[in-house]
Protein backbone atom coordinates (compact mmCIF):
# COMPACT_ATOMS: atom_id res chain seq x y z
CA UNK A 1 0.00 0.00 0.00
CA UNK A 2 1.27 3.46 -0.90
CA UNK A 3 1.45 6.28 1.64
CA UNK A 4 -1.43 8.36 0.19
CA UNK A 5 -3.60 5.61 -1.25
CA UNK A 6 -7.24 6.61 -0.89
CA UNK A 7 -6.49 10.32 -0.50
CA UNK A 8 -7.95 12.84 -2.94
CA UNK A 9 -5.91 15.91 -3.73
CA UNK A 10 -6.65 19.23 -5.39
CA UNK A 11 -3.49 20.95 -6.64
CA UNK A 12 -3.45 24.40 -8.25
CA UNK A 13 -0.70 25.80 -10.45
CA UNK A 14 -0.02 22.45 -12.11
CA UNK A 15 0.87 23.89 -15.52
CA UNK A 16 4.56 23.77 -14.65
CA UNK A 17 7.11 24.16 -11.89
CA UNK A 18 6.41 23.31 -8.28
CA UNK A 19 2.68 22.62 -8.74
CA UNK A 20 3.34 20.14 -11.53
CA UNK A 21 5.98 18.36 -9.44
CA UNK A 22 3.78 18.20 -6.36
CA UNK A 23 0.88 16.73 -8.36
CA UNK A 24 3.20 14.09 -9.81
CA UNK A 25 4.62 13.20 -6.38
CA UNK A 26 1.15 12.86 -4.85
CA UNK A 27 0.09 10.54 -7.68
CA UNK A 28 3.22 8.43 -7.24
CA UNK A 29 2.27 7.98 -3.58
CA UNK A 30 -1.21 6.78 -4.54
CA UNK A 31 -3.38 9.89 -4.26
CA UNK A 32 -6.07 10.66 -6.79
CA UNK A 33 -5.13 14.15 -8.04
CA UNK A 34 -7.24 16.82 -9.69
CA UNK A 35 -4.94 19.32 -11.42
CA UNK A 36 -5.97 22.96 -11.86
CA UNK A 37 -4.38 25.80 -13.81
CA UNK A 38 -5.36 28.57 -16.21
CA UNK A 39 -5.30 26.08 -19.09
CA UNK A 40 -4.14 22.62 -20.04
CA UNK A 41 -5.03 20.86 -16.77
CA UNK A 42 -7.89 18.67 -15.55
CA UNK A 43 -9.71 21.88 -14.61
CA UNK A 44 -9.08 25.21 -16.31
CA UNK A 45 -9.73 28.03 -13.88
CA UNK A 46 -8.77 31.57 -13.01
CA UNK A 47 -8.18 31.87 -9.28
CA UNK A 48 -7.75 35.63 -9.40
CA UNK A 49 -11.50 36.00 -8.86
CA UNK A 50 -13.86 34.74 -6.16
CA UNK A 51 -16.06 33.23 -8.86
CA UNK A 52 -13.12 31.27 -10.26
CA UNK A 53 -12.18 29.93 -6.83
CA UNK A 54 -15.79 28.98 -6.09
CA UNK A 55 -16.11 27.23 -9.44
CA UNK A 56 -12.93 25.23 -8.80
CA UNK A 57 -14.12 24.16 -5.35
CA UNK A 58 -17.46 23.00 -6.75
CA UNK A 59 -15.76 21.12 -9.59
CA UNK A 60 -13.35 19.43 -7.18
CA UNK A 61 -16.20 18.18 -5.00
CA UNK A 62 -18.12 17.04 -8.08
CA UNK A 63 -15.16 15.07 -9.44
CA UNK A 64 -13.51 13.83 -6.25
CA UNK A 65 -16.41 13.71 -3.80
CA UNK A 66 -14.16 15.07 -1.07
CA UNK A 67 -10.73 16.67 -0.85
CA UNK A 68 -8.32 15.41 1.80
CA UNK A 69 -5.25 17.25 0.46
CA UNK A 70 -5.21 20.78 -0.93
CA UNK A 71 -2.07 22.38 -2.36
CA UNK A 72 -2.36 25.95 -3.58
CA UNK A 73 0.72 26.61 -5.70
CA UNK A 74 -0.78 28.89 -8.34
CA UNK A 75 1.19 32.09 -8.60
CA UNK A 76 -0.47 35.47 -8.91
CA UNK A 77 -0.52 36.98 -12.36
CA UNK A 78 0.39 40.61 -12.59
CA UNK A 79 1.63 43.04 -15.15
CA UNK A 80 5.17 44.39 -15.08
CA UNK A 81 3.84 47.81 -14.06
CA UNK A 82 2.09 46.31 -11.02
CA UNK A 83 5.25 45.51 -9.07
CA UNK A 84 6.04 46.84 -5.62
CA UNK A 85 8.75 49.04 -7.17
CA UNK A 86 6.11 50.97 -9.11
CA UNK A 87 3.64 51.34 -6.23
CA UNK A 88 3.13 54.86 -4.95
Amino acid sequence: MKLLEGDRALVTGTGNGIGKGIARALEQEGAQVLRADLSGSDVDCDLSTAAGARSLAEEAIRRLGTVSIFVHSASPRRQEDQTVLNAT
